[in-house]
């Protein structure tokens, strides 16, 4: 089985854990550790003292953090990785990091490590989301099915090519945005033919979630 580390234990890497935490060794680390403590007691995972124990500890290390923290992640964990990397003992990053090419991050490392990238969107927090992933060559195929095994638990996992993942951004990523306003709209426009705002706001949504099914 393999040890799978969330650097982040913000709403979208607590989602995706879901999955992974199913008779898998899971651990969170974060910035701030009581975050990460209570992301792990709720689903009975570990915490690890710093982000590059969790480099050294897991064979497969999500980099749940927003783009712009990233790069500091990376050079946190570098050291780490390039001497698994050499050690041949190199886990699989996954980012979900908008704008973070898998190229880019192996540059910022330092070495042709295994890197996937993916795009979550928010309904992954019910088990409905969208996640689309792509992945570098490195990527071992076993790695990829375990992967799809874990991330399948927050919703519809596809993979296309990398060159496609900044459309998938726009799309899949920001949608929900614009469906939330589409759901206040149609809200707004009940509150002016007289319904109550909570049962609008509670219709139109429902409307959205009948599409959606």
């Amino acid at each position: 089985m393999s040890v799978i580390c969330c650097i982040g234990s913000g709403n979208m890497g607590f989602a995706l854990m879901k999955g992974a935490a199913k008779g898998k060794d899971v651990f969170f680390t974060d910035a701030d550790a009581n975050k990460a403590r209570k992301a792990a007691d709720s689903l009975g995972a570990g915490v690890l003292p710093s982000n590059c124990e969790a480099a050294v500890t897991g064979d497969i290390i999500f980099l749940a953090v927003k783009p712009q923290v990233l790069s500091q992640v990376l050079a946190e964990i570098a050291a780490a990785m390039k001497k698994r990397h050499k050690e041949n003992n190199e886990p699989v990053l996954v980012s979900m990091a908008a704008g973070w090419t898998t190229e880019k991050i192996q540059s910022v490392i330092g070495e042709k490590i295994p890197v996937v990238r993916i795009m979550p969107n928010t309904p992954a927090l019910i088990g409905k989301g969208m996640i689309i992933m792509t992945c570098s060559p490195e990527v071992p195929e076993e790695k990829i099915r375990e992967l799809e095994k874990i991330l399948g638990n927050a919703g519809i996992i596809d993979k296309v090519d990398e060159q496609l993942m900044n459309a998938v951004t726009g799309l899949s990523g920001s949608g929900p945005a614009f469906v939330y306003l589409f759901i206040d709209a149609l809200a707004d426009g009940g509150v002016r033919a007289g319904l109550p705002r909570e049962k609008s706001v509670c219709y139109a949504a429902q409307t959205v979630l009948e599409l959606r099914q």
